[in-house]
């Protein structure tokens, strides 16, 4: 089998080599080692998502713990308070006297103006010599009929956290804490209501970044993130839920002297987790059919470069084979390829040596001199191993192809790049953000091509990076700044760019330290033939586009700076165009 594979591989032709080489030792592991990572990657990202979720949900917890808190240490404090009992109990025989005690009574007004969390406290008693000021509220059938009502009842002293809808609540209140106040030296109790400002619980929310929902135990919704659920019911039994599209966590939020606490959900979508995820499985896709189509062109046009002096000399070989001696190949270079030629010549030239030497003998001697030649010519060709040339052959195509050039694969990475971006241009507005990535990657293909020549300097605001601006507005300008001024310096020179805002512009400046231009052509640098044809086309491009986008304010300004070189500038409002 393994013969076979060897025989096989021998007799087909290089092209195929090269390509089957490339698909079993590049493309095959490269596939799979990137097919791998960007899956690794995705799961990576939903479970730090999840996590992230089980956090939030936690942090919110706690936060929901301490808000309420206070209204416990409120209920608390009014269960003992002797003169409420009193207050509560008398029984008055006129409105004056309610309303003198009322007028002294303001512990309740206090505790709603010290604490933010709190909208109104009020007390329902059976006596109706009371009057309702919302806070003593004397007790009628339909609240002792209320299923509220009765479940303070019920509790027994204990807090209990519900729901209601009572006038006397604030709208800003979708949650309220209910409990019963025994006044045992009377023998009566009333109903406490604190109401709490779920607004304020709803301030918890927007520093998280998953949907999250706080319900009383009943299931209505009395706080949310998305406040389009607020006042709607929930209900779900278990504490952690695969749906088909989101996934579901659940806390109790048990509080202190309570007969039943509150639930607080974490509900996020997976597609929203995974979207990114998904981003990055696209472009790693993209980039790696993108990698395998620039490799497969690089490999032939490197296959090209050396196959056409291997053509050559089989071409001679094959003249040779036929007895023809005069056909020599004519290659440059010192390479393996080409000392296989120079010594092809040499032996040519031998064999065409020897054939002049036999021809010069006597004619007398010919027949036999004649025979013998043959003999000679047939032995040297004998010797010459066709297996042996096509073994050395593939030993310089192995070589080349193991060889690697670190140089030629980041500059093609950066072409790639280049090209990408171009084509992903819609004629639309662009970014400043995305046009440095093409000006970057242009830079870094000029550096390549300059042999290190070339050194830059970007300076950005970061405020400037999300601004519109016409798609490839200032990559003509670093371009024509390399053509006309670091090309023309000897030993390369250094090319700036900056940006920045100042008085609602943005403000871009390019310069560059090259031999610059005579002052009296500076008039003339926008000037070009209609047909395109003028030295600073790119210039004038760039100007008129300005011009029509902005206004004359916007215009290219070129200077000559004191210590040589070229300065190019303009400003551009930082909304966009002008429109």
């Amino acid at each position: 089998m393994e013969n076979r594979a060897i025989k096989y591989f021998n007799t087909i032709g290089l092209r195929s080599k090269m390509l089957l080489s490339f698909i079993l030792l590049l493309i095959i592991p490269f596939t799979g080692i990137s097919f791998y990572m960007i899956k690794e990657s995705r799961n990576i990202l939903i479970e730090k998502s999840f996590k992230e979720s089980q956090e939030n949900l936690w942090r919110t917890h706690g936060r929901t713990v301490e808000a309420l808190g206070k209204a416990l240490k409120i209920s608390d404090k009014i269960s003992v308070m002797s003169e409420l009992g009193k207050i509560l109990n008398t029984k008055y025989k006129s409105h004056l006297d309610v309303f003198r005690v009322y007028h002294k009574f303001n512990v309740f007004r206090e505790f709603v103006d010290d604490n933010n969390e709190i909208t109104g406290i009020r007390i329902y008693m059976d006596n109706n010599t009371l009057l309702n000021n919302w806070e003593f509220i004397p007790l009628e059938k339909e609240v002792k009929d209320s299923l509220w009502y009765k479940e303070a009842i019920n509790a027994k002293g204990k807090n209990v956290w519900l729901s209601f809808n009572d006038i006397t609540k604030s709208a800003n209140s979708k949650l309220s804490l209910v409990r019963l106040i025994n006044f045992r030296e009377y023998g009566t109790f009333g109903v406490l209501v604190i109401d709490i400002d779920t607004n304020r619980l709803n301030t918890i929310f927007p520093e998280e970044s998953y949907e999250t929902f706080i319900t009383d135990h009943a299931g209505f919704i009395v706080s949310s993130s998305n406040k389009e659920r607020v006042g709607a019911y929930y209900n779900h039994s278990n504490p952690r839920v695969s749906l088909e599209n989101y996934k579901l966590s659940v806390a109790n939020i048990s509080l202190e002297n309570s007969v039943y606490g509150l639930k607080i959900y974490s509900l996020f979508s997976i597609s929203s987790i995974t979207r990114e995820a998904d981003l990055v499985w696209s472009f790693g896709i993209k980039s790696i059919l993108m990698v395998f189509f620039i490799a497969i062109v690089a490999m032939f046009s490197i296959y090209n470069l050396f196959v056409q002096r291997l053509i050559k000399v089989q071409t001679s070989m094959d003249i040779v084979a036929k007895g023809q001696f005069h056909s020599l190949i004519e290659i440059d270079g010192g390479d393996e390829i080409g000392k296989l030629a120079l010594h092809f010549n040499n032996m040519v030239e031998n064999i065409n040596r020897l054939i002049t030497e036999i021809e010069e003998t006597s004619s007398q001697k010919r027949d036999l001199e004649k025979h013998q030649n043959q003999i000679k010519l047939q032995m040297l060709a004998s010797q010459i191993n066709p297996h042996f040339l096509f073994n050395s052959l593939e030993a310089i195509r192995m070589k080349a192809h193991i060889d690697k050039q670190p140089e030629i694969a980041n500059i093609v990475k950066q072409l790639g790049r280049l090209m990408r971006n171009i084509l992903e241009i819609d004629g639309s507005w662009t970014t400043l953000r995305d046009e440095l990535l093409i000006i970057k990657s242009f830079l870094e293909i000029e550096k390549f091509r300059l042999d290190n020549n070339l050194s830059y300097n970007l300076d950005i605001e970061d405020g400037c990076l999300s601004l519109p601006i016409p798609p490839l507005i200032i990559q003509p300008l670093i371009e024509n700044a390399l053509i006309h001024g670091i090309e023309k310096k000897s030993g390369g020179g250094t090319l700036s760019l900056k940006v920045y805002l100042l008085d609602d512009y943005m403000n871009v400046s390019i310069e560059d330290d090259g031999p610059g231009m005579d002052p009296e052509n500076l008039s003339k640098i926008f000037s070009s033939n209609k047909d395109g044809k003028g030295v600073h086309i790119g210039l004038k491009n760039v100007d008129e586009r300005l011009r029509l986008s902005y206004g004359e304010q916007s215009r290219l300004k070129i200077s000559l700076p004191s210590s040589g070189g070229f300065h190019i500038e303009f400003k551009i409002p930082s909304g966009g165009n002008n429109d």
